[in-house]
């Protein structure tokens, strides 16, 4: 009997092929997040000071990763809260760290859309405080 699709080919690949297809798809994935390190984020220093918070808005999707680098040369308090009142961001954080000079973290938003990042100094004192924000993987901007 003759094929009725001759242009159709059935075609079998092994668990080579496969093997160089998954490699060669984390190299690429690979890239682009190294390329996102060396090249992308954004960077600041700036001063706190009690009364006077700095708010970064960060957006992305449920997927966005985010490294976070902060130090500082006064105790603060980092706040990532969903949206609101940054002034009232204290009461509904969704990642807090307190009383910290230095802080290297990795963090996926919970959920998608806009959150503020507070930085409030501790006590009456003003902070010089160094921020980095690098986008890992599907970061909106800030």
């Amino acid at each position: 009997m003759r094929n009725a699709f001759p242009s159709a080919r059935l075609t079998v690949r092994g668990a080579r092929e496969d093997a160089v297809a998954v490699i060669l798809a984390l190299l690429v994935m690979m890239g682009i997040i190294l390329s996102n390190i060396a090249f992308g984020g954004y960077s600041n220093h700036v001063v706190v000071e009690n009364g006077n918070p700095a708010v970064y808005q960060l957006e992305g999707t449920s997927w966005s990763v985010v490294s976070l680098s902060i130090s500082s040369d006064e105790p603060v308090t980092v706040c990532i809260t969903n949206g609101g009142d940054a002034s009232k961001a204290l009461g509904n954080c969704v990642f807090l760290e307190e009383g910290i000079t230095s802080m290297k973290k990795v963090w996926r938003f919970p959920t998608s859309g806009r959150f503020s990042m507070v930085i409030i100094p501790e006590g009456d004192q003003k902070a010089v405080v160094a921020v980095k924000i690098v986008p890992l993987f599907g970061f909106r901007g800030l």
